[in-house]
């Protein structure tokens, strides 16, 4: 395995995991508000980045896209550190309703 496709699974991998957490416990019905805990405990008992690592990761333009909402739960709540912002967090749950991404429809309709 090359060095770049290493660190891509390396980063990959604890991505998928956090997004899988986050889409099941809305699948849950827990509490959006609740979401973040469950965020920064599963981020910290489970993974090999730091949260600003993996925040970094989820902006970047490769990631952006499978991760619009997970992103946009950042933004609007502050996990992962992110400094909250409204707007963006609006903008990645629209951009992700837009392309029929049901959770997307699904969190923009909370607002």
């Amino acid at each position: 395995m090359s060095y770049s496709l290493y660190n891509e699974s390396k980063t990959h991998g604890p991505l998928n995991e956090l997004a899988k957490l986050f889409l099941q416990t809305i699948d849950r019905g827990t509490n959006l508000a609740k979401i973040k805990n469950e965020i920064r405990e599963h981020v910290k008992t489970r993974n090999n980045l730091e949260p600003s690592q993996m925040l970094e990761n989820l902006n970047r333009p490769r990631y952006q896209r499978q991760f619009r909402c997970l992103l946009g739960y950042c933004y609007e709540t502050g996990a992962l550190g992110a400094k909250v912002n409204l707007r963006k967090s609006v903008h990645e749950y629209k951009t992700a309703a837009d392309n029929e991404y049901a959770y997307g429809q699904f969190l923009l309709g909370k607002w």
